[in-house]
């Protein structure tokens, strides 16, 4: 289970997760870490499988689709 869901102000995001949740967020970031610039993650309505569908908190708005994106590094200051 991994959901992202807004809570009715829609000015606050909240992440359900369960193990297999986690390891497929790690999943994403990984690809994210071996220099892809950005991942998506969709519900099966929209055609992934990477989100569950399934609302975890009453009175959110589920989120279909959750784009992750990797801009440049800063550069380091010492």
């Amino acid at each position: 289970m991994l959901t992202f869901e807004l809570n009715p102000n829609h000015d606050e995001l909240t992440i359900h997760t369960d193990a297999e949740g986690l390891q497929e967020l790690q999943k994403q970031l990984g690809f994210l870490l071996k220099g892809s610039s950005h991942v998506h993650m969709m519900t099966p309505a929209w055609g992934g499988n990477e989100l569950t569908e399934d609302h975890q908190a009453e009175n959110t708005t589920l989120l279909s689709k959750v784009t992750i994106f990797r801009w440049r590094d800063s550069p380091t200051t010492t």
